[in-house]
């Protein structure tokens, strides 16, 4: 009986720890992937490019591509990703626009063609070698083309006043429009990103990388940025050390008294 407040004092523990994640999870209902993999593009879907030509997914996508979605007003987590792609196609060996081809769609229907152009131009400027220019294309489109786009990837993303809380990947997807991996996380190492495209070129369909990044991170709405998620880590943590502690003093128990 001596232990029986102790025993009290742990299931305590333990709920508590679960209403710690269940409120880190509320934090980002909402925001985040439902992966769907093996699923098609909604392909007649039109957006412009940073020129202001119109083109279908289609037309866009005739090859192994990585589609990252972004909005080009946003100063943190956005340019970190495209700047991950830039630094990994710099050392990547395949060759754009003939092996893959890169997809940069904003999810704002509020963005412009000239937005579009002058985040290309940012992002052009950092890559080292002659990159052609279909080789990376950068799109808006209208707020229900893209809607139809983030569904059909389980992209999800919220509105915060005029800035967009959203999850940060890159989708890739074969030639025929078929979605084959999801890479998470704003950096990418350059043999991961070789072999998600090669696979898309046989149309295979990979397991995704990093998917750590959801666990233990969160977007932080005040920061504009992805914060590491003590909360959920807390909670997982407290649950796996009360169920061996539990199993420990039960089985101390019985050989005691056994």
């Amino acid at each position: 009986m001596k232990k029986f407040p102790s025993l009290c004092l742990l299931i305590t523990l333990f709920f508590f720890s679960l209403s710690f994640h269940s409120a880190a999870n509320d934090e980002i209902t909402g925001i985040g992937i439902d992966e769907k993999l093996g699923s098609y593009l909604p392909l007649d879907i039109a957006f412009k490019d940073e020129k202001g030509s119109s083109a279908t997914l289609k037309n866009l996508i005739t090859k192994p591509t990585a589609i990252a979605l972004i909005y080009y007003r946003c100063g943190n987590v956005c340019m970190p990703l495209l700047e991950g792609i830039s630094e990994t196609i710099n050392v990547m060996k395949l060759e754009p626009e003939k092996d893959y081809s890169l997809l940069t769609i904003s999810i704002d229907g509020s963005d412009t063609p000239q937005m579009a152009m002058e985040k290309k131009n940012d992002c052009f400027k950092r890559l080292n070698q002659k990159f052609p220019e279909n080789g990376w294309r950068f799109l808006t489109g209208t707020t229900d083309n893209i809607k139809r786009l983030t569904d059909s990837v389980g992209f999800r993303y919220k509105k915060d006043g005029d800035e967009f809380l959203h999850p940060v990947a890159l989708i890739i997807i074969s030639s025929d429009g078929k979605i084959v991996r999801y890479l998470y996380g704003k950096t990418f190492l350059p043999f991961d990103l070789k072999m998600s495209l090669t696979e898309a070129a046989q149309g295979r369909i990979g397991s995704s990388m990093n998917r750590v990044l959801p666990l233990c991170f969160k977007y932080d709405p005040q920061g504009k940025r992805y914060v590491f998620n003590i909360l959920r880590v807390y909670g997982v943590v407290m649950i796996v050390f009360l169920v061996v502690f539990i199993y420990f003093l039960t089985r101390k128990r019985k050989n005691k008294y056994g």
